[in-house]
């Protein structure tokens, strides 16, 4: 099950390293610039390391900076940047309905592959 790189940062974003959060922070802000760099300019405009990039991609739960950028890939074609922030007050139930639906599906994805781990294991 497909599982979004955007919420699986923003779930994590908050157990990082102070220098992994602030690799996040600027990830989650600037993703079309993200995916045009290279690992050494993103930690150059960062202001961290190359291998903070790599250890931050690892803490997401991703392999690496490279599949960081393919997922961001395939979701750059479908996704509304608007559907991962806070349901607000008098928000349209649309919109809220989207957000839901979103949040949702990540859940089950998430809960889908612990299922898998704990068969394995």
């Amino acid at each position: 099950m497909y599982t979004s790189v955007i919420l699986q940062i923003k779930e994590k974003l908050n157990q990082l390293s102070k220098s992994e959060r602030k690799v996040g922070d600027f990830i989650l802000s600037h993703v079309v610039e993200t995916v045009s760099q290279n690992t050494s300019k993103l930690a150059q405009n960062i202001g961290v390391s190359p291998a903070t990039i790599v250890c931050f991609c690892r803490s997401v739960g991703l392999s690496g900076f490279s599949q960081l950028k393919v997922k961001f890939y395939a979701e750059s074609s479908d996704i509304d940047a608007t559907l991962y922030t806070d349901i607000r007050p008098n928000e349209n139930p649309d919109e809220i309905s989207k957000k839901l639906v979103l949040r949702f599906n990540q859940s089950i994805a998430q809960i889908d592959e612990l299922q898998d781990r704990a068969q394995v294991t």
